[in-house]
């Protein structure tokens, strides 16, 4: 009862998600533990020297273990390496050991017990035997408790923790030593006969810690594992078949055993690997266990089990993929012909699956992944944002860049995606396009109907005596044009509405959720929902100021300010036909040239402003001293009753008839009556008129000209440069088009296939969809240095086409084969000394060793543990 209680003190704080684990739910784990709850567990397991616990205590004190274990709590892993290490802990091992051993032959007594049952219920019907001539025999009762063992072994080694992997292996500490990769390696061995409905979730387990003790990687349990019969046994277990109604369990099986021979394969540059797989692996199996998958998916693709389904074919499909790179004979490469190829959906499995190659310590390694679904909804105007707005300023700051754009990026393919279910606003979203030209096409018509048929018809009016009082003018569209116009006009306003609707719809979203981002200072991944909740942005009193500050956001999009004039200009129209005028200006959007023509203008303009109001401040000067100077030399007009009019009688006058006459003309003299000789100012007017021209009409104008003038050739070197970056450099590595084309496969084909910078992005969004409980060791890796914000991953200046550093030297290659040949002795000598046992039980006592026939007291013949350890001398000379 107390270990349960304290079990459910953990389990009670998980998520909503059954294996999901909370804060709250690790801060219950280390309490425990700091209570020394996780050594408790061990001793229960361990027993004493002379006297073993009671099997259902040691259930508990297991499932207490895996629930303080729940997540790969790495504190509470850490603190169980330093118990075992620093006790030299060996009876729990030698007890998990034990079970895995025991589990195998309770398995065997299941399917005999399953066999009399069916004997005696064959005999039954045949009615040789009645029911009461034969008593029942009671239901088998497991007490290995094997499956809560496995995922004990498999959580001490969550997240890749190569100590306690290489600590099952061998228990260095500790005087007597059991190999717990091995011994699961001969459990899922000799379960693989016993497979049945009730035996599946535990040889699952099986080759799921199997999995965890490879991945990271770790060479030394991968060499373990691949000199043994696991392979054949998965072979095996791809050809079994079972009814309907547990076939989702065994595809589960097999999906599980699929992930541990890729465990295997992780982060293999030496070929010896994948070559013995190869040599092993039933390839047919294979490739039907997959079809069969993908028909499964085709029966109903929405289907979630049919989903499940599908991610099991990626996982075969994968695993050929990466064999493929060692394929010398042919035997795979052969499977990959889109046209011969017996595997169905090839197509689909080469567009979704992902290759990147990542930097991990001094060597390149290349990462497989099935691109996440949502992916398919990248649009190429979200590409081309990224590749010329991306920030190039030197290649780290590139990467930095675009690595802070893939959560922007996320966020929109998302957004995409549930716009997409809906059938009906996806098929007119995708009419977008053709929209904006038939609004496009429908402004240019009205326009060409004002321009025919607008007028201005005048007509007098008297005073009721005959006099003409006063002359009006109105602006009228003559009649029969008017009706098309108002026609044409009302398309125009539906149109207009339906293409901001559509833009409203597919960026608003978006646009407000990157202006909040970007308010709050966050980069990286950013929670719109959470910040909301956290910021209390919808609260009462904060609800109208999140709104308003959204729509500032939204009106900082041009895009969509423009589309919202576009549509409220379509309204205007209707009372009044000038405001169609404005239509032709989504000419603009339509040409890219134009919309450089409108940058060159703004993208300088702040310093376009500060040169124009510096020109504004010159001619205010030159209107005061016109005002004080020669007020009477501006030219003048008559009034109605004929006496002159004086227009600089005031600095405000004379500022604005030098600021409309200077500008238009260039000239301030020309605001100035006729120059005389006889002029008293005759000197004073030339100077004021060639200072004005050489400050206002020669400098100013000219300096703001040439800013113009300069930041459209600026913005077309700076274009040029980034389509040269495009062209000739790899975006993730930097490594020129040349270089890759000279000593590589060619360069198109390395920024597709092998450092495909969309393949990059795509995989930091699959991390952030997958558990990382089930992360492999690559997945980690990487997911580890970007929560640290570290790049280090990207491989820059290298590539695995170059060959540059990809070579092993020999001492590494050596060290390996070393290291495998040790392994592989280690695990002939624990047969040797099953062999040993076995033969000492059935000799006599006093036999120890065996004499040779014939000899009395003669020489004897050594023992197998004696000619063990010659072997192991010689092996270590």
């Amino acid at each position: 009862w107390g270990l349960r209680t304290l079990r459910s003190l953990v389990l009670t704080r998980r998520g909503e998600d059954e294996d999901e684990v909370t804060p709250d739910m690790e801060r219950m784990q280390i309490i425990l533990d700091d209570l020394g709850a996780s050594t408790l567990f061990v001793r229960l397991v361990s027993g004493t020297e002379d006297k073993q616990q009671p099997d259902a205590l040691v259930e508990q004190a297991l499932k207490l273990g895996c629930a303080l274990l729940e997540g790969g709590n790495l504190q509470v892993q850490e603190n169980l390496y330093e118990f075992f290490i620093t006790t030299g802990e060996s009876r729990f091992f030698i007890e998990l050991g034990e079970r895995l051993r025991r589990g195998v032959l309770e398995a065997k007594e299941r399917r005999k017990q399953q066999k009399r049952r069916e004997e005696r219920e064959e005999l039954r019907r045949s009615g040789l035997v009645t029911m009461g001539d034969d008593e029942e025999e009671a239901e088998f009762k497991a007490t290995s408790y094997v499956q809560d063992v496995l995922r004990l072994l498999q959580l001490l080694c969550e997240g890749h923790n190569t100590r306690f992997q290489r600590y099952l292996l061998r228990q260095t500490a500790s005087a007597k030593s059991v190999d717990l990769v091995l011994g699961t390696v001969e459990y899922v061995i000799g379960m693989e006969r016993y497979i049945s409905p009730e035996t599946i979730e535990v040889v699952k387990q099986g080759f799921e810690s199997l999995a965890e003790y490879m991945q990271g990687p770790c060479p030394e349990t991968q060499n373990a594992v691949v000199s043994t019969k696991i392979i054949e046994t998965v072979n095996r277990i791809l050809r079994l078949t079972i009814d309907e109604e547990h076939e989702a369990a065994l595809d589960d099986l097999k999906s599980s055993s699929m992930t541990s021979l890729l465990s295997l394969l992780e982060g293999n540059t030496d070929p010896f690997v994948p070559r013995r797989m190869m040599a092993s692996l039933d390839i047919e199996s294979i490739v039907e266990n997959m079809n069969d998958d993908y028909e499964t998916w085709c029966r109903d693709p929405e289907d979630e089990d049919a989903q499940e389904s599908l991610d099991g074919s990626f996982q075969y499909y994968i695993l050929l993929r990466v064999l493929l790179e060692f394929d010398n004979s042919k035997r795979i490469r052969r499977l990959f012909n889109d046209e011969t190829s017996p595997i169905l959906g090839l197509k689909k499995y080469k567009a979704e699956t992902g290759r990147i190659e990542v930097v991990r310590g001094k060597t390149l390694e290349r990462v497989y992944f099935r691109i996440p679904p949502v992916c398919r909804h990248l649009t190429d105007r979200a590409k081309q944002e990224i590749l010329y707005k991306v920030d190039r300023t030197n290649h780290t700051q590139k990467l930095q860049d675009f690595y802070s754009r893939i959560d922007d990026l996320r966020f929109g393919m998302e957004h995409q995606e549930r716009l997409s279910k809906n059938e009906r606003v996806q098929q007119l979203a995708a009419k977008e396009p053709l929209w904006k030209t038939i609004a496009f096409l429908n402004g240019i018509f009205i326009n060409l109907m004002l321009i025919l048929f607008w007028s201005r018809d005048c007509f007098a009016v008297d005073d009721g005596s005959g006099n003409i009082e006063e002359y009006i003018c109105e602006l009228d569209i003559s009649r029969g044009a008017r009706e098309v116009v108002y026609f044409f006009g009302a398309v125009q306003m539906l149109l207009t509405l339906f293409i901001f609707v559509v833009v409203f719809g597919n960026k608003a979203l978006i646009v407000v959720r990157k202006g909040w981002k970007e308010h709050f200072g966050e980069s990286g991944e950013f929670d719109f929902d959470e910040a909301i909740k956290e910021h209390d942005l919808k609260g009462p009193g904060n609800v109208g100021m999140f709104y308003l500050r959204s729509g500032y956001f939204l009106l900082q999009d041009v895009e969509f300010t423009w589309y919202f004039m576009y549509f409220l200009t379509s309204i205007f129209g209707m009372v009044q036909p000038f405001w169609y005028i404005f239509h032709l200006m989504e000419v603009v959007n339509r040409s890219i040239t134009l919309q450089n023509v409108f940058l060159a203008v703004t993208y300088n303009g702040r310093s376009l402003l500060q040169t124009a109001l510096l020109g504004v401040i010159f001619i205010y000067f030159f209107g005061v001293v016109g005002f004080i100077y020669f007020p009477g030399k501006f030219q003048t007009g008559e009034s109605d009753d004929g006496s002159l009019l004086t227009p600089c009688d005031t600095v405000y006058k004379c500022f604005v008839i030098i600021f409309d006459g200077g500008l238009r003309t260039g000239d301030a003299a020309e605001t100035l009556n006729d120059l005389s000789w006889n002029d008293d100012d005759a000197g004073g007017r030339i100077l004021f008129s060639i200072m004005f021209f050489i400050l206002v009409t020669t400098i100013l104008l000219n300096l703001i000209f040439g800013i113009i003038i300069d930041t459209f050739g600026e913005l077309r070197t700076v274009k040029a440069e980034i389509e040269d970056d495009i062209q000739n450099n790899c975006f993730i590595s930097g490594i020129e088009r040349f270089t890759l084309d000279r000593d590589g496969e060619g360069f198109e084909k390395h920024i597709k296939e092998d450092q495909n910078m969309w393949n990059y992005a795509f995989f930091i969004i699959h991390l952030r969809y997958k558990n990382s409980d089930d992360y492999n060791g690559s997945e980690s890796f990487v997911a580890e240095l970007l929560a640290d914000g570290d790049l280090s991953f990207f491989p820059v200046g290298r590539a695995m086409a170059l060959n540059s550093d990809d070579e092993v030297s020999i001492e590494e290659k050596v060290d390996h084969l070393s290291q495998g040949i040790g392994i592989a002795f280690d695990n002939l000598s624990k047969r040797f000394d099953a062999i040993e046992n076995m033969v000492a039980t059935m000799l006599p006592d006093e036999s120890d060793t065996l004499t040779l026939p014939g000899a009395v007291g003669g020489p004897r013949r050594p023992s197998m543990l004696t000619r063990r350890r010659s072997m192991a001398g010689s092996h270590h000379r």
